[in-house]
């Protein structure tokens, strides 16, 4: 029994350092190819960030399945997709990553990439980043 409990504490972290390098890994290579969609705002980041979030939730990105706040990093998910997708496998999940970065004085980079790298939810996620990254701009 406690063999048994060892393997599933085990386990259990394992699969929650999983999503981390997951993620990571996703902005990392978007960000690489040029994927991503950079932003240059001025502004109190705090305010900036809770700008965006409310922007996203107007979206139906009113989830976070991952955040790092030290690295400013987090994962928004499409509130529609949320509950079917936790029963099968989070490919199922319209996923936009972002990141927040200092950029200077006054200023913070927001980094806006797709969380859904293959399949049809590609395209839609893209329309939501350029859409998103409009409304960012613009306000």
């Amino acid at each position: 029994m406690k063999k048994l409990l060892v393997v599933l504490l085990c386990s259990g972290i394992i699969g929650c350092a999983t999503p981390t390098n997951k993620y990571a890994d996703l902005y990392n290579e978007a960000v690489a190819a040029g994927h991503s969609v950079v932003i240059i705002k001025e502004g109190d980041p705090e305010t900036i960030k809770n700008g965006i979030d409310w922007q996203l939730g107007s979206m139906g990105y009113n989830k976070i399945i991952y955040a790092s706040p030290s690295d400013g990093f987090m994962v928004f998910v499409k509130e529609a997709n949320f509950g079917s997708a936790l029963l099968k496998d989070d490919k199922d999940l319209d996923q936009m990553i972002l990141k927040y970065t200092n950029a200077g004085v006054g200023k913070t980079r927001i980094d806006l990439v797709n969380g859904s790298a293959q399949g049809p939810k590609k395209d839609e996620i893209d329309r939501d980043i350029q859409k998103s990254a409009e409304l960012i701009r613009n306000n």
